[in-house]
């Protein structure tokens, strides 16, 4: 076993629930676009079904993350970014961690409000609110819009990522691979 004095890379766990919401978020946003994208008859209750079943587990997964978060240490960096470089990278990681926890709440509270039950693949989610065709729509503008604003952030994680792998070429992106 390697010595404690410094951690080099994330956790297995903190890597296996980042990669796993990825993962989660890609098949919903998915889902959500073939919905909207293909007329499949017969197959639009059930695409909506398999999008709240994979919010709900980004949600969960999130959870985990942020419980992940508070009790594994992170690993030392080696190098030094500038304040404003710092200030934007705990800026991104909150709105990321915000929108992952908003989204399917926003999702669950728009579908109980379209529909009042909340349709997952084997059952029915109970209804959180009263059916309202209005504010529905409502809560669905704001759950399309911040998934949109979900994406360009995953696209900005990324970026800076491929950034730090390809052109600062330190050890940021391989930390957060599997052992």
């Amino acid at each position: 076993m390697p010595p404690a004095l410094a951690l080099d890379r994330w956790s297995r766990s903190i890597v296996l629930l980042h990669w796993a919401t990825a993962a989660l978020v890609l098949l919903a946003f998915g889902l959500a676009l073939a919905r909207d994208a293909l007329d499949l008859e017969g197959w639009d209750d059930t695409l909506r079904a398999a999008h709240h079943a994979a919010g709900l587990m980004v949600f969960a997964a999130t959870l985990a993350r942020l419980v992940a978060r508070t009790l594994v240490p992170r690993p030392a960096t080696e190098y030094a970014p500038h304040a404003w470089q710092a200030l934007a990278v705990r800026g991104v990681h909150a709105a990321l961690y915000v929108l992952l926890a908003a989204l399917p709440v926003l999702g669950y509270l728009s579908a109980s409000a379209r529909a009042g039950a909340v349709h997952f693949p084997g059952f029915d989610g109970p209804a959180a609110i009263g059916r309202d065709r209005d504010l529905a729509e409502s809560l669905q503008a704001w759950h399309q819009g911040l998934a949109w604003t979900l994406a360009a952030l995953v696209l900005l994680h990324a970026g800076a990522a491929a950034w730090h792998h390809f052109v600062s070429r330190d050890r940021v992106l391989l930390r957060m691979l599997a052992r």
